[in-house]
């Protein structure tokens, strides 16, 4: 438990004597290395937030998620790029790096934008050393993206980025569907929310969302549970810090009562 909680210590504290670490893309990796470490990523996010521009949340989010979505197929195009594996030590340079990649082929940012602050965040991780090493990926990436793209179809696991054992397992279980099940599981999943109905009626929190504009639906089949039309940066969202919501997918809201725990 101990390390547990000084892993999550980690993104919040930042770098180089407890100075704080700016640079979403710095944030975004050292959150992401924390969920390697075996942190959730809610709770990386949580703590690896409060230090983070309000203005700057939504990059930061988005490129945990996406990276993460993503994993496997962005560590095969990394591991195509570079002349040799990066060291275990250097493992927040390689996720840094798997930022840079998501960027360019997942984002709507200028290519010579993700590659400057890419390339700039390695100062933020304390090792400038590595400038010329991220630049240069990324850079050739940019000039070989089609030639990858049409490489990676002939690695199954890295083209639909799942784990070679969990693949193995979904073909055994659905022969004829597996690829359509994989290729569903890499969609963005809407935002859903449950309602703490100890302290709010999923009614009177629906009619506080549109006082706000907020467009929401209840979830049918789903007493305690709403999806966004749009996502919202949680710290935004009504009654979020008090309680009275937290961000639950509809499906896991139906898991303790199907259980029928006593």
């Amino acid at each position: 438990m101990a390390k547990q909680r000084q892993r999550r210590k980690h993104p919040s504290s930042g770098l180089n004597g407890g100075k704080s670490v700016k640079g979403p893309r710095v944030r975004a990796a050292l959150i992401i290395c924390e969920v390697v470490a075996g942190c959730s990523l809610s709770d990386a996010l949580v703590t690896g937030l409060e230090q983070v521009p309000a203005q700057e949340r939504a990059l930061v989010q988005e490129l945990c998620y996406g990276v993460l979505r993503w994993w496997h197929r962005l560590e095969w195009i990394a591991n195509s790029l570079l002349e040799r594996p990066l060291k275990q030590r250097d493992q927040d340079l390689q996720v840094l790096l798997l930022i840079g990649i998501y960027q360019l082929m997942y984002m709507r940012i200028p290519s010579h934008a993700a590659v400057t602050e890419t390339v700039e965040g390695v100062r933020g991780l304390g090792k400038p050393w590595a400038s010329g090493l991220i630049n240069g990926v990324l850079r050739n990436l940019i000039r070989n993206q089609e030639d990858l793209l049409a490489s990676i179809g002939e690695d199954v696991a890295a083209d639909l980025s799942c784990p070679e054992w969990l693949l193995g397992m979904i073909k055994k279980a659905w022969p004829e569907q597996w690829r359509a099940i994989l290729e569903a599981a890499n969609e963005r999943p809407p935002m859903s929310l449950r309602i703490n109905q100890k302290r709010c009626s999923r009614s009177d929190y629906v009619a506080m969302l549109q006082k706000a504009s907020v467009v929401a639906r209840p979830i049918p089949g789903v007493a305690t549970g709403v999806v966004l039309d749009q996502p919202l940066d949680v710290f935004a969202l009504q009654g979020f810090v008090d309680g009275l919501v937290s961000v639950q997918d509809g499906g896991a809201q139906l898991a303790a009562g199907l259980l029928e725990l006593q």
